[in-house]
């Protein structure tokens, strides 16, 4: 809607003077009016390159296409007594909150206010220029606290559907943890109760084989009994081993849950047909990764993608998180970055990362095969 808004604006703005130049042709002749068109044609360039979608080019690209859109609006206005062209600079106001930080583009809006005004003072007699200044600086006044209100809706309407994704996702972890801790809970009564009562009848089945004789009409039966009772143990047994055993954790959904629901960046998983994570504590460490690296992209990155790969190899398993976000120069982690590497650390992995202006940020964690530490 902003681009569109600014598109219209900056054609009506321009229609008067186009309407001169073709009712009168020669005036294309003139240095200022060349001049002009060429700041008008690459004014809107300027605009449609800073509001486009996604992450290139980058922000600092971004922020000199803003600066190019004040200066061409403001050297208009001076060629053109700046009548209709200071509407150029509330299009630039619209801009600023999503380009630049609140105090910032403030200041940003102050500055070009000023030099309109100047503009204004030079070429027009001073009452009217006063009125023109002031009514721009509330328009443009205007447009940056709409826009400061929309960007902020947004970065809220993101941070909700990140916490909601964390929160089912965490959800379904309790759910499985309840039903893992119910599964030991029968597996030790299956072997505290059952267990003990067949092993004592099965002994005594065995005593009572051994005193009765063997031509003895219920030995047979005893040998049976005693058979039947031994094969009730093992299977008993095998089941309260499989009822301890059952530890595979579905992984896989709870990182597409987590990615459910996040509009922007978009998140693309991969997830290698067949492969399972069978030990709880890599898992979470895991998810963790993926949740922080998710975080980061929708808070700091600015990115319109984020592809997430997990692989499994014999050296153990790697999550691979890069964004096409704007990058930073230097590095500085945060808690979140910090409590990453922690975790890896604890679990014998590592962590790698990578970021340089305007080509993303790239995650990669490694944990070793489960049971193994380095």
């Amino acid at each position: 809607m902003l681009e569109a808004a600014g598109l219209l604006i900056w054609a009506v703005v321009g229609l008067p003077a186009l309407i001169r130049f073709v009712r009168h042709p020669g005036a294309l002749s003139e240095p200022a009016s060349l001049a002009w068109l060429v700041l008008y044609g690459g004014w809107a360039l300027a605009f449609r390159t800073a509001t486009l979608p996604g992450a290139w080019p980058a922000l600092g690209a971004r922020r000199a296409c803003l600066a190019f859109q004040a200066a061409a609006a403001l050297a208009m206005a001076y060629w053109q007594r700046g009548l209709s062209e200071g509407s150029l600079l509330v299009v630039v106001a619209g801009e600023l909150p999503f380009l630049l930080a609140p105090a910032a583009a403030v200041w940003w809006m102050l500055g070009q206010s000023v030099a309109l005004s100047a503009i204004l003072w030079l070429r027009l007699p001073s009452s009217y220029a006063a009125a023109v200044s002031a009514g721009y600086l509330a328009f443009q006044a205007f447009a940056l606290g709409m826009s400061r209100a929309t960007a902020s809706e947004a970065e809220a309407r993101s941070e909700l559907a990140r916490v909601n994704a964390e929160l089912t996702a965490a959800q379904d972890r309790l759910q499985k943890a309840s039903r893992d801790e119910e599964r030991l809970r029968i597996s030790r009564e299956l072997h505290d109760t059952l267990g003990h009562h067949l092993t004592a009848l099965s002994l005594n089945l065995e005593v009572a084989g051994h005193l009765l004789p063997p031509e003895a009409p219920a030995a047979e039966h005893v040998r049976r009994a005693h058979a039947v009772a031994h094969l009730l143990l093992g299977d008993l047994r095998d089941v309260v081993g499989t009822l301890r055993d059952d530890t595979h954790v579905d992984l896989a959904a709870a990182l597409r849950e987590t990615a459910q629901g996040i509009d922007r960046p978009t998140i693309h998983l991969e997830w290698p047909d067949g492969l399972e994570v069978h030990e709880p504590d890599h898992a979470q460490v895991i998810l963790r990764c993926v949740q922080e690296a998710i975080t980061n992209a929708v808070r700091h990155a600015g990115a319109a993608n984020l592809w997430i790969e997990v692989t499994s190899t014999d050296g153990g398993m790697e999550v691979r998180a890069r964004d096409d976000g704007h990058g930073v120069s230097r590095l500085c982690p945060g808690n979140g970055l910090t409590g990453m590497r922690e975790r890896l650390e604890q679990a014998g992995g590592r962590l790698d990362l990578e970021t340089h202006p305007g080509r993303g940020f790239e995650v990669r964690a490694w944990l070793p095969p489960a049971g193994a530490r380095r």
